[in-house]
C-alpha cells in the first residue's frame, strides 16, 4: 500500500520488464532441459540400472537444468534490483548498459553464487516431487 500512495501503479511495476525477461528464459530453459536430461541420463544408464539410480538421475537432471536456467536470470535479476533501487536510471535495456559500462559483464553475475544455492536445491526438489507425484498420478489414472 505505501509503494502505491507514494509512487503509483508505476512503482508496482518497476523492473517487471527484468523479471518478464529472466523467468522467461527460466522457464523456456529449465522445463525442457530437466525433460532432455532425464531421458539422456535414462538412456545411457538402460532400462534397468534407470530403475535402480531413478532417484539420483533426477535430482542430477534437475539440478544441471536449473543451473542452466541461473545463467539468464541472474543478470535479469541484477538488473531488476538495480531498476527498483534506482528508478531514475531508465527502462530494463538503459539499466544493463549502465552496468555493463559502469562495472563490465561479471557485475551481472555478481550474486550468481547465492542464487544457485536458492534456485538448484529448489530446482532439484522440484522436479523430484514432480517425477514421482506424476508417476502415481499416471498409475492411479492410467491412460
Amino acid at each position: 500500500a505505501k509503494i502505491y500512495s507514494e509512487e503509483g501503479l508505476k512503482g508496482l511495476f518497476q523492473g517487471s520488464e527484468a523479471t518478464v525477461v529472466g523467468y522467461l528464459w527460466y522457464g523456456l530453459t529449465v522445463y525442457p532441459g530437466y525433460e532432455i536430461l532425464k531421458r539422456y541420463f535414462a538412456a545411457m544408464a538402460g532400462p534397468e540400472s534407470f530403475g535402480t539410480f531413478r532417484l539420483p538421475l533426477v535430482l542430477l537432471s534437475g539440478g544441471l537444468a536449473t543451473f542452466v536456467a541461473c545463467i539468464g536470470v541472474c543478470p535479469a535479476e541484477s538488473v531488476r534490483i538495480r531498476q527498483v533501487s534506482e528508478p531514475s536510471l531508465g527502462n530494463g535495456s538503459q539499466v544493463l548498459e549502465r552496468i555493463i559500462g559502469e562495472s563490465g559483464w561479471e557485475k551481472l553475475y555478481e550474486g550468481f553464487p547465492p542464487l544457485l544455492i536458492r534456485q538448484v536445491s529448489f530446482g532439484m526438489v522440484k522436479f523430484f516431487i514432480f517425477d514421482y507425484f506424476s508417476e502415481a498420478v499416471y498409475k492411479f489414472f492410467p491412460i
